[in-house]
């Protein structure tokens, strides 16, 4: 009897030590999971309603997008329409974006740190910059807009944390390709600060399997990224300036 009782309780407690870990693994990951997209604070994303999906650093670490559309692509988000000169439409909810405009016009919203992206071309921006993407499937113009029927692309950027660093990147291919990419980034006295400079060329016309070439498919890129921040208590002031080749924008915020 006294061994039947001694089983029951050491049961008992497997099954309440099993409870408690669980629980504590499920609030950290609630605690985690926090979103900006959906209301425009954050918020843990087990309260929002919205389908979100989430695009981070491990995903962008393991992708081998160099842009943000093959980036969306790799992750099932959407379907990409890719047009000769780096152009790109995205398609979601059966709403089409129009990848040529600077995105005041469009079924689906795009959006950098928060606001206006300054363009719904998705191959203009590196992955290099980025710290995470946000994307709501679906109708979200209650909170956005009539600009957001297909959905929201938030595309969170990179931001100096911690000690001061750099690193350097280097890529070397067929075709004579070459990618260099520069970062330094670092916080000091509550001004934070981050800036990638890169560069992507191919200097060879490409060549398929079969040995066929096809000529003037030479390509040289640019990309400059700036994120400038300073911290007064819970606010922050600064901007963001982003190059890739001709095409620039310049944003000015408070958060």
């Amino acid at each position: 009897m006294g061994r039947c009782v001694l089983r029951v309780a050491l049961g008992l407690l497997l099954l309440l030590c099993c409870s408690v870990i669980l629980w504590a693994a499920e609030s950290e990951q609630k605690i985690g999971d926090v979103v900006v997209t959906a209301g425009r604070v954050a918020e843990p994303m087990n309260e929002v309603a919205q389908r979100i999906v989430i695009i981070d650093q491990e995903d962008i670490r393991l992708s081998t997008a160099t842009s943000v559309d093959q980036l969306l692509a790799e992750q099932n988000v959407g379907h990409m329409h890719t047009y000769p000169g780096a152009l790109t439409q995205v398609t979601m909810r059966g709403f089409r974006s129009d990848g040529a405009s600077a995105g005041f016009s469009n079924p689906i919203l795009f959006l950098m740190d928060g606001r206006r992206a300054g363009t719904a071309n998705l191959a203009k921006i590196p992955v290099t910059l980025i710290e995470r993407i946000e994307v709501i499937k679906g109708a979200s113009s209650a909170v956005y807009g009539a600009e957001a029927m297909g959905g929201v692309v938030n595309i969170i950027t990179k931001r100096g944390r911690g000690e001061q660093s750099a690193s350097l990147f280097a890529e070397v291919g067929s075709a004579s390709h070459f990618r260099l990419t520069a970062e330094v980034e670092g916080e000091l006295r509550g001004l934070d600060y981050y800036a990638m400079f890169g560069r992507n060329d191919q200097r060879a016309d490409y060549s398929d399997g079969d040995g066929d070439t096809y000529e003037n498919t030479q390509s040289r890129g640019r990309e400059k990224f700036v994120n400038l921040g300073y911290s007064v208590g819970q606010h922050r002031l600064g901007a963001t300036v982003l190059e890739v080749d001709n095409w620039h924008v310049v944003q000015l915020f408070r958060q």
